[in-house]
């Protein structure tokens, strides 16, 4: 489990970063590895849309993943 912060809005930049790392985001067909994942796993928890002539936008969800985050911290042998 990764959390990651673009800089940019460029086309890609975290796939390709992730993949350049040696570890690509699960699920991408095109920067990552052939697994057998229904689709990619990337998903955003939080946006914010600024607007040059209109207030901006910020939206925010639940993490999807959060309970496999939780269940992989459990099950951790100490």
């Amino acid at each position: 489990w990764v959390r990651l912060k673009p800089i940019t809005g460029r086309t890609h930049q975290l796939r390709v970063h992730c993949a350049f790392v040696g570890h690509p985001i699960v699920g991408d067909f095109t920067y990552g590895r052939n697994d057998e994942s229904p689709r990619m796993m990337l998903h955003a928890a939080f946006l914010h849309l600024p607007f040059p002539k209109a207030p901006s936008l910020s939206l925010q969800t639940v993490d999807p993943f959060e309970h496999l985050i939780t269940r992989a911290e459990t099950s951790q042998v100490t």
